[in-house]
Order: C-alpha cells, then structure tokens, then sequence
C-alpha cells in the first residue's frame, strides 16, 4: 500500500490485487463517515472512525432517559463512591450534602438516594459559601464545579458499569437539558465534566489497545 501525503489530505494507493480489492470493501463500509487521529504515541499512525453521522446527534443525560444505561451516567443514579473519606450514595447526594453546615446532617444526606438527598436538602437555607475540608467554597464557583468534576471521576472510576456507560456513548455529544437549568451548575458545565472525562477514559483505553 503506498501512502501520499498530500495538503490536508491523507491518500492510500493499493499496489498488490488484494490490497484494492480490500481497499474497495473497506471503502463501501465507511462511505461518509469521518475519522479522528486516535494516537500520536511511536512512529505509527492509527485512525479512529467516528461512524456514521447519524451518531453524532446528542444524548440528553438526565434520570428520566428511557435507557436504563444512559440513566446510569447522570447524577441521580445510585453509583455508591467514595470521597475525600466520605461515602456518597450519588453524586446527587454528595451535590446536595455540601449545603449542610452540621457534619452529621452532611453525613445524612450522603447515605440518602439522590432523589431523597434532593428532597431532603431542601430544609437547609441557601446559601452563598460553604465549608468543604476546610476551605471555603463559593456557590456556583469554579471551585464548586471542581468539586462535581472529581465527585463524577470518583463515581466512574469506582464504578466499572457507569465507566462502560459513559465510554459507549463516543461520539454522541453529550447533553444536560432539563425544564429549569440550575443556577449553581449549569446544564452546558455539566455536560462538559462529562464530555472531559469521557474523553480521558477513551484515550486511555486506545493508549492501552496500542500497547497490546
């Protein structure tokens, strides 16, 4: 197989029979489909498809998605992980846990469902700070958004069916569109703490495959 180099452009000439006949297959199976530089690790080159375009229309991840697998990646699933030596339930209820000011009311709201941490939640005042292992976090801070990010990452990495759920959603963009969006984490924030770590763990299982 020659390969040309060519502008933006990438072009492989089968020399032997059988590579043409083999180019011609894998070119009616990918017709329109787009690809993404997988690895740029060695000398090698490894080109990832991206599918068909039709799997570029975005999942909208929240609890009430009719796949039981995409409910799975949202924060209301009941993925139990562990936190800065605290056990949450979900990461709905370790979210809702940091408006408590009293530890046991913080630990209470931890071992609750998210949906009960949410319920539960709201007997605690609004407020514009809160104490997180002894610092004092903003409300809808970036400091605050850090926090969901590593809550999510402890969740996915502590539980091996959400990983697999978030991962098998590449490359459908993903989305958090509810009636009223919330204040302190935005739907796009939220999507996009998604969206990065999917993207970390993908690249980590094709670093894996390209050493295999």
């Amino acid at each position: 197989m020659k390969v040309i180099f060519r502008n933006e452009m990438l072009i492989l000439v089968p020399v032997e029979p059988e590579e043409s006949s083999a180019l011609t297959r894998w070119k009616a199976d990918h017709r329109g489909h787009s690809f993404i530089l997988a690895t740029d690790q060695g000398s090698g080159l490894m080109l990832r498809d991206l599918g068909d375009p039709r799997l570029n229309q975005p999942i909208n991840v929240t609890s009430r998605h009719p796949s039981k697998r995409i409910q799975l990646i949202g924060n209301f699933a009941d993925t139990p992980f562990e936190l800065d030596g605290q056990r949450y339930c979900s990461v709905e209820s370790f979210w809702q846990s940091l408006k408590c000011r009293c530890e046991s009311d913080r630990q209470r709201i931890a071992a609750l469902p998210g949906p009960g941490a949410k319920l539960a939640a709201r007997e605690f005042p609004n407020t514009e700070s809160f104490q997180y292992c002894g610092a004092e976090i903003l409300v809808g801070s970036f400091a605050h958004w850090d926090l969901m990010q590593r809550a999510c990452r402890a969740k996915f990495e502590q539980n091996p069916r959400a990983l697999a759920a978030l991962v098998s959603t590449f490359p459908h963009p993903l989305v958090h569109r509810l009636k009223g969006d919330s204040r302190t984490i935005p739907g796009d924030v939220m999507a996009g703490i998604w969206l990065g770590l999917r993207h970390q763990y993908c690249q980590a299982q094709l670093a894996a495959q390209a050493e295999q």
